[in-house]
């Protein structure tokens, strides 16, 4: 299974960006849900299966409104677009730098970033 981690920084609201996305990258039907720190769009799980199109994109938030100075985490499974593809479209679609790689939320509320590829808005 073909698992793209990419994140970018953007101040907007994740309901909105992820709509955008649905569209400009044909994603599949997702719900929206949210915790005490995190706020995240997934791929509707009664649609899922192993070999279909996955996406989850997350972002901390505040109750009030998306932190935007965290990073917009976005996990693509099982696409039929080239990386570079994905990454061209979301960095055109935003005007935004977007990464792609390895990032992971630390205990002490820090991120670690390891960027294999970046575009540039």
């Amino acid at each position: 299974m073909q698992h793209n981690k990419f994140w970018f920084f953007c101040e907007r609201e994740l309901h909105d960006i992820a709509r955008e996305l649905q569209m400009a990258l044909n994603l599949p039907r997702y719900e929206r849900d949210y915790e005490d720190t995190w706020e995240w769009c997934e791929s509707d799980s009664e649609e899922q299966d192993e070999t279909g199109p996955y996406f989850n994109i997350s972002r901390e938030h505040n109750w009030e409104q998306g932190l935007y100075e965290c990073p917009i985490i976005l996990i693509i499974q099982n696409m039929n677009l080239p990386i570079e593809e994905i990454g061209s479209i979301i960095s055109r679609e935003f005007r935004v730098q977007v990464y792609y790689g390895h990032v992971s939320y630390e205990r002490d509320g820090s991120y670690t970033y390891i960027v294999s590829k970046e575009w540039n808005r």
